[in-house]
C-alpha cells in the first residue's frame, strides 16, 4: 500500500525496510532521501559495512544502484525527477523512501526545500515516510506537506520513559550560571558524556569557553 508512514522509535528498525529490500535477487532501485548531508554520510557508511551496492546522486548523475541515495536539497530538483523519470521508464523504479518525513513540515519555514519533497509525488511509485517523531495530533501536518490522501500508518509505541525533562526560567545575563549550578548536580563515569545546545554559534562558544570545553 502507498503511501505508508512508518513510525517506529530509535533503533526499531526503520533502516531495515530499504536495506533488505535491496538485498533482494532483483531489487530494482529504492531512492532514501536524506534530509541532512551528516545522514547521507552514515548511509554510506552502514551500507559499505553491509556490502550493498548504492551510489550517492549528485546532479547530472545517470547511473543507478539498488539503493541510491540522495540530500533532500536536490531531491525535488529538476535534475532528480528528471532522473526518477527515466528509472521509471525503464521499469526499475520500486519505491521512494524519506527519511526524518516529520521535517517536511517541522524544519520547513527554515529550509523551504524540504516542504518541496511533495513533489516527489509524480514519480508514481510505492511512497515509504519514516519517521520517529509524528505524535498523532500533527498527522495532518504531515498529510498536507506531502499532498497524502489515503495511507496507510504503521505505528510503534515511541514513548521514552527513561527519558525526562523540566523547563528552569533564568534571569538575562544568568544562565550560563545556573547552568553550571545544574552540572553540579551530576557526575558522569568513565566514558559518558554530556550535550548541551544552545540556540546560537555565539551562545555556543560562550559556553564552551565558561566550561572549559569543546
Amino acid at each position: 500500500q502507498s503511501p505508508l508512514i512508518v513510525v517506529l522509535p530509535t533503533g526499531g528498525g526503520k533502516t531495515l525496510t530499504f536495506t533488505l529490500a535491496a538485498s533482494l535477487r532483483n531489487p530494482g532501485v529504492t531512492v532514501v532521501v536524506a534530509p541532512f548531508n551528516a545522514l547521507v554520510s552514515s548511509y554510506v557508511r552502514r551500507l559499505q559495512e553491509s556490502k550493498i551496492n548504492h551510489i550517492v546522486w549528485h546532479h547530472g548523475e545517470q547511473r543507478y544502484a539498488p539503493i541510491v541515495v540522495v540530500s533532500a536539497d536536490h531531491a525535488a530538483s529538476t535534475g532528480f525527477l528528471t532522473y526518477g523519470g527515466l528509472l521509471r521508464k525503464r521499469q526499475v523504479l520500486r519505491r521512494v523512501v524519506i527519511d526524518e518525513c516529520h521535517l517536511t513540515f517541522t524544519a520547513s519555514n527554515y529550509r523551504p526545500k524540504l516542504n518541496q519533497l511533495r513533489h516527489l509525488m509524480v514519480l508514481r511509485c510505492p511512497m515509504l515516510l519514516l519517521t520517529a517523531t509524528l505524535p498523532p495530533a500533527r498527522l495532518h501536518e504531515l498529510k498536507d506537506a506531502m499532498t497524502l490522501r489515503d495511507c496507510r500508518i504503521i505505528r510503534m509505541r515511541t514513548a521514552r520513559p527513561n527519558i525526562q525533562y523540566k523547563v528552569q526560567r533564568c534571569a538575562n545575563g544568568s544562565s550560563i550560571e545556573r547552568l553550571k549550578e545544574i552540572l553540579g548536580l551530576y557526575t558522569l563515569e568513565e566514558g559518558q558524556r554530556g550535550v548541551i545546545f544552545c540556540r546560537s554559534r555565539d551562545g555556543t562558544e560562550a559556553v564552551a569557553t565558561a566550561l572549559g570545553c569543546q
